[in-house]
């Protein structure tokens, strides 16, 4: 599905404004403190293992050794670990967004939320209650692994042309970390909470330009990320993973998105991509700026810092570079999430 400019049908859609959660310290961990309180007894136990292999490691050592793995594997130093529940989370982004957007709950047509990490059956029914959004607003909760994060704009973007509402919340939280249990210290290790919060509302002239989705489900694609007992797994086949479908088939597949709307890649100001790894964005990254050699967006990442916040990358991302004055209106943004499937959603704005 690609779907831009002109849209055949409704009304211009804008974001109002972004809203983003901002954790306190003690809700980070740094990858020592990950091992000595996020693992279980079975968690380190594996963790230690792997590392002897290298060389003998003491219980002592185990911490430090760690983060020397994963920072060289992942590039992942710390991560925000989120106590509460889902719906807390999504709260902190939801109330920043509408506090910037001067907008009041009241006012609230629909909430659509994004996650993978649900722990309720509609988090979106449970962020109405908390704040007095009316019985009547549209509440709904959607999973569709890393790339429902752009989903949720879309299916939020839809209700504004169509006329469905006037004010739509769309929040992508997530706590990551439960993807993984804490006994598989490679999967778990790459996780963190976070989420954001956009406000779309009519408007005179259009913020976006373009949104696309696909997926691929051949060529045993289905297979490279998985939901077993154990949570998230991931397979590690160096000729066949997630992170050379980033750099391989997503890259071709954004190309060609691009190329059939007719966009020059230089037009882009900034790029927003789903946060799965330093390695395997460092490898999008190189491979789209071969493919497109007039591409020159900054390139806006928080992995490092906060790990793969599975649907709230992106969203996040952005909020953060409107907050900081980064974006100036009218600069074009290109958002690419991506994720199990292997799936994708790709789209683009014009900064209001």
């Amino acid at each position: 599905m690609i779907f831009g400019r002109p849209f055949p049908y409704g009304r211009p859609c804008t974001i109002r404004g972004f809203g983003r959660t901002i954790l306190p310290e003690r809700q980070r961990k740094s990858n020592q403190q990950f091992v000595t309180s996020e693992l279980t007894a079975r968690g380190r136990e594996l963790l230690r293992a792997d590392l002897s292999k290298e060389s003998p490691v003491t219980e002592a050592e185990l911490p430090d050794r760690a983060d020397a793995k994963f920072r060289a594997v992942t590039g992942i130093e710390t991560r925000y670990i989120f106590p509460g529940p889902l719906a807390e989370l999504a709260e902190i982004a939801a109330l920043d967004a509408l506090a910037r957007s001067h907008r009041a709950p009241e006012e609230i047509d629909a909430i659509i939320v994004g996650t993978n990490t649900a722990d309720e059956y509609n988090i979106a029914t449970d962020l109405k209650a908390r704040h007095g959004v009316p019985t009547d607003a549209y509440g709904i909760t959607m999973q569709a692994a890393c790339p429902v994060g752009g989903m949720i704009v879309f299916e939020g973007w839809q209700m504004v042309r169509l006329g469905q509402a006037e004010c739509v919340v769309v929040v992508g939280a997530e706590k990551a970390q439960t993807l993984a249990s804490r006994g598989r210290y490679k999967s778990r290790n790459l996780f963190g909470s976070a989420a954001f919060a956009i406000i779309l509302e009519p408007a005179q002239t259009e913020t976006f330009t373009f949104f696309a989705y696909g997926s691929d489900p051949t060529n045993e694609n289905l297979s490279l990320i998985r939901k077993s007992r154990f949570g998230f797994d991931q397979r590690s086949d160096p000729k066949k993973s997630a992170h050379q479908f980033a750099g391989r088939q997503l890259v071709s597949e954004v190309d060609r998105i691009i190329r059939t709307l007719h966009i020059d890649p230089s037009e882009f100001d900034h790029l927003f991509c789903h946060q799965a790894s330093v390695r395997t964005n460092d490898f999008f990254l190189r491979r789209l700026r071969e493919q497109w050699p007039s591409f020159r967006a900054e390139y806006h990442q928080n992995i490092v810092q906060m790990g793969n916040t599975s649907a709230a990358s992106t969203g996040w991302l952005m909020a953060r570079a409107m907050a900081d004055g980064q974006l100036r209106s009218g600069q074009h943004c290109l958002v690419v999430t991506f994720g199990a499937g292997m799936s994708w959603m790709v789209y683009g704005f014009l900064v209001p």
